[in-house]
């Protein structure tokens, strides 16, 4: 078994989905509270019975950037700073000896501000959505305490739409396009109010890029969302409307392009063993070879998913996305 370096365990907790990654939680993680304001401390309590481990990442999914490396006894605070106004999710990991990798459970953390912000904006300052379903999320940013903070996931804040036939506000914030047309969305926080200009500009089956015309340019958007469910029934990406954007609308696209259109091998590269479905053992098969290249003697072509000739993380988050949902693969 291949030993990871902290390295490339960070690039695993950022780009993979869970189901790859060893599902036994051998970590636990604990702070005394949820919410906090801006300024307080925020203790992390870890622990676990493993004793071949030197050291213990903590991470804030979804930033890269806020990697803490934990000693033991694996306690450790976090100012609550206006940088980290917001919900998000903080997570702990650790490499064993034995190169296995262990995971944390995930700790919700709120920070709020100590003091209503002085304004708000929102970002972008216009929304365009090219096809039905197509969501988007906004930053709504406010000076607190002199400082631009975001404030886009903190409870205070609602998000509201004049016309949710057209783009409608999902309880997460987000924003779905439901029909062609013109709306304004809203955000308010405490006194103040932001808003911002939302157009739908295109409502034809196959268009992504609302251009008015079905091409490969379509076809290779729609890559980008493969085995992925769709988010409201009319969901231009799922032209046979099954609920799931996946190689049978590739084909029923690229079937009514202008001018012809190539589907992709990578769809047909997803089954490694061709034995019809995509499942764990397409899942391992790649794992196993993780590091190898075009001419190296244990290359094998059908573990490199992209076809860019080194057998890599993509690859593995390629198949994982095609998994049937609820899917529980075993640690590699």
């Amino acid at each position: 078994m291949k030993t990871f370096k902290p390295s490339f365990l960070i690039v695993i907790s950022y780009f993979l989905p869970q189901a790859i990654i060893a599902q036994s939680v051998s970590l636990t993680i604990t702070n005394p509270q949820t919410t906090y304001e801006v300024g307080q401390s925020i203790l992390f309590s870890i622990s676990t019975k493993a004793t071949n481990l030197s050291a213990i990442t903590l991470v804030v999914l979804g930033n890269p950037y806020s990697v803490r490396v934990i000693p033991a006894p694996y306690v450790t605070t976090v100012t609550a700073s206006v940088d980290l106004i917001g919900a998000h999710s903080f997570q702990a990991s650790a490499v064993l000896d034995s190169g296995q990798v262990i995971f944390s459970n995930v700790a919700p953390v709120d920070v709020e501000p100590a003091a209503e912000p002085s304004s708000i904006s929102i970002l972008p300052l216009t929304l365009s959505f090219t096809f039905l379903g197509q969501q988007r999320t906004l930053q709504v940013l406010g000076k607190v305490s002199g400082r631009t903070a975001v404030l886009s996931t903190i409870s205070p804040l609602s998000i509201t739409s004049t016309d949710s036939s057209v783009a409608a506000v999902g309880l997460d914030k987000t924003i779905t396009a439901f029909g062609g047309g013109k709306a304004t969305i809203h955000a308010a926080y405490g006194s103040f109010t932001a808003s911002i200009p939302v157009t739908v500009t295109s409502t034809i089956t196959g268009d992504l890029d609302g251009n008015r015309v079905v091409d490969q340019d379509d076809l290779n958007l729609l890559m980008v969302y493969m085995n992925t469910a769709s988010t409201i029934k009319s969901d231009g990406r799922d032209l046979n409307h099954d609920g799931r954007i996946d190689n049978k609308d590739a084909l029923m696209l690229a079937s009514s392009c202008a001018g012809g259109c190539v589907v992709p091998q990578v769809f047909d590269a997803i089954d490694i063993n061709l034995d019809g479905v995509v499942n764990c053992v397409d899942l391992q098969t790649v794992s196993a070879s993780l590091g190898f290249s075009r001419g190296s003697p244990s290359y094998d072509p059908h573990t490199d998913v992209d076809g860019n000739g080194v057998i890599n993380i993509l690859d593995l988050a390629l198949v994982s996305r095609a998994l049937p949902p609820g899917t529980s693969c075993p640690q590699p």
